[in-house]
C-alpha cells in the first residue's frame, strides 16, 4: 500500500548501500577524486574517514567498480580481528585458499607470491580495509609493513583504510608515525549541508519511482536539522 500510494517500485530510503541510489554530492566527488589520484598516482596508504552513515562504504564499493581490470582488489570489513585473521580475509577475498595451519608466516608468504605473480602480468593488487577504526595499533602497524611487499622500483601493492572520525586519533599515536608518514592522501567525508540533504531526499524518491514532490520544503529542512546532514539518519 504504501508503495503503490507514492508510486515506488522499491523502499526509497532503505540502509543497504545500493549504488543505484548514490548521490554525488561534492564530498562524495572529493572523495573519489582523492582515492582515484592516490590509486593512479601510486601512493602506498590512503584513508578516508567520516562519521557513520556518510557514505564511506558506498564510495569504495563504487571506487572497486570504477577501477581498471588492471586491480587485484580485496575489500573487507569484518576489523575485529588478529593480524593473522586479516591476512586470511585478505587472502580468501584475492581468490587464494590459505592452506590449513598456516601461520603468520605461510600466509605472507602466499601474499606475497601473488604479488609477484600480478607484478610480472603488469597488474596491481588493491587491499582495502573498512571500519578499520576498530584495529588496534600492533594491527595497523602490520598493515603498514604489508606495503612494503612487492618489487622495490614499484609500488604493486596500494592500500586504503577507511573509518570513523576516531581512526584519524588511533593513527595519531606515537608508535605508529611510520604509518602517519606513509600516508599522503587523507580526505574525511563530511556531512550534506541543507541543500544537499533537500537534493539527496529528491534524487532518492526519484530512483525509487516517485514522479512527483512528496516532502515540503520545511519538512526536508527539520529533517536536515534532525539528522544533521547524514545520509543514513
Amino acid at each position: 500500500m504504501y508503495h503503490e500510494h507514492f508510486g515506488f517500485f522499491t523502499s526509497p530510503f532503505s540502509l543497504s548501500p545500493h549504488l543505484q541510489f548514490l548521490y554525488r554530492s561534492s564530498a562524495f566527488e572529493e572523495t573519489m577524486a582523492h582515492l582515484v589520484y592516490g590509486i593512479e598516482g601510486g601512493e602506498e596508504i590512503m584513508l578516508i574517514t567520516g562519521e557513520i552513515g556518510t557514505g564511506k562504504t558506498l564510495a569504495l564499493k563504487k571506487l572497486t567498480n570504477h577501477i581498471s581490470s588492471s586491480y587485484s582488489v580485496a575489500l573487507i570489513n569484518i576489523t575485529q580481528v588478529d593480524f593473522k585473521e586479516l591476512l586470511k580475509l585478505f587472502l580468501v577475498e584475492l581468490g587464494i585458499e590459505p592452506q590449513p595451519g598456516a601461520d603468520r608466516a605461510d600466509l605472507l608468504i602466499a601474499l606475497q607470491a601473488h604479488i609477484a605473480r600480478l607484478a610480472a602480468d603488469g597488474m596491481r593488487c588493491l587491499l582495502i580495509v573498512d571500519e578499520a577504526q576498530n584495529m588496534n595499533a600492533e594491527i595497523l602497524e602490520g598493515v603498514r609493513l604489508l606495503a612494503n611487499i612487492g618489487p622495490a622500483d614499484s609500488q604493486v601493492l596500494q592500500i586504503i583504510l577507511s573509518g570513523q572520525p576516531g581512526l584519524r586519533g588511533r593513527i595519531d599515536q606515537p608508535e605508529l608515525l611510520q604509518l602517519r608518514q606513509r600516508i599522503r592522501v587523507h580526505y574525511h567525508l563530511s556531512a550534506l549541508d541543507e541543500t544537499e540533504t533537500r537534493a539527496y531526499i529528491d534524487h532518492r524518491l526519484k530512483v525509487a519511482g516517485a514522479s512527483r514532490q512528496i516532502f515540503r520544503g520545511d519538512a526536508v529542512s527539520r529533517v536536515h536539522q534532525i539528522c544533521g546532514g547524514i545520509p543514513r539518519l
